[in-house]
């Protein structure tokens, strides 16, 4: 049975090496295909569209093959499906890096580039507008430390209050009351920030996808006059009989083909 166990952990442990070097060869590939599509760009673009998309499409089958893929990994995929024009891809890419590292200046400016590409200026909704405010301060301020500011300004507003209380003194007023506005704040900041994290169900259209009223195409009349274009974002309110109802960054809504839009965090319907 010992033997049996030491050849399973060996098995495993093996066949854990090797996908790494499987994912190490993936990312050395999209990596070579990206530089060789840069040096191409000049001469021959559309073979250099071509070399992006292949780096791309290494580069996510590297993410999707891992574990914890990192937020590097998902931002090179954005970068080269921006360059593809693959827009969609693009933008999924990149908000999958922000979510993993929100300080990640150079996805940030990776995902405005893949919005102003298709001219996605659309100013969002007040709930849109809410959750942008709530995804500004990780990307200042990393969450490790808002929670050590948290834990010491509400460490401090008790022994304050304490110490007044021992020694039979007026609590100071002023003080107690800068404590728990900086408590209050920053308890709540990262409330925000977790319910986002986990509740918020970002979705991107990956292709060109006509929206309509309901779901479905026979019953129901388009919601706009044009298709809907790669790489618009969403939250998803809800899935029924294959098709998903986005509420799109203008915060109006629409039904979509479930088969056209991907979650940005994977499995959180």
């Amino acid at each position: 049975m010992n033997r049996l166990a030491l050849l399973i952990s060996l098995i495993l442990a093996f066949g854990s090496a090797i996908a790494r070097a499987d994912r190490a060869s993936l990312i050395e590939q999209g990596s070579q295909c990206y530089d060789e599509a840069v040096a191409a760009v000049t001469d021959d673009p559309t073979r250099a569209r071509a070399l992006f998309a292949e780096a791309a499409a290494a580069f996510d089958q590297a993410a999707a093959e891992s574990p914890a893929p990192g937020a590097e990994l998902y931002r090179a995929a954005g970068n080269a499906h921006l360059l593809a024009g693959a827009h969609g891809r693009a933008v999924l890419a990149f908000h999958r890096a922000l979510r993993l590292d929100p300080s990640n200046r150079r996805a940030a400016d990776g995902l405005a580039a893949a919005r102003a590409s298709i001219n996605l200026e659309a100013p969002p909704s007040r709930l849109r507008h809410w959750l942008a405010v709530i995804d500004l301060w990780p990307r200042f301020v990393p969450v490790w430390m808002m929670l050590g500011v948290f834990a010491s300004v509400w460490s401090c507003f008790w022994v304050v209050w304490l110490v007044a209380r021992v020694r039979h003194r007026p609590a100071p007023v002023a003080t107690l009351t800068t404590l728990g506005i900086v408590t209050a704040a920053s308890g709540l900041s990262l409330l925000a920030h977790e319910w986002q994290q986990r509740h918020a169900r970002e979705v991107v259209l990956m292709e060109r996808a006509i929206g309509y009223n309901g779901p479905s195409a026979d019953v129901y009349l388009p919601t706009f006059e044009t298709p809907l274009l790669p790489g618009l974002e969403g939250l998803l309110i809800e899935t029924r009989s294959g098709w998903s109802q986005v509420e799109l960054r203008s915060g109006a809504r629409t039904w979509v083909p479930e088969s056209t839009v991907e979650l940005v965090v994977p499995g959180s319907k």
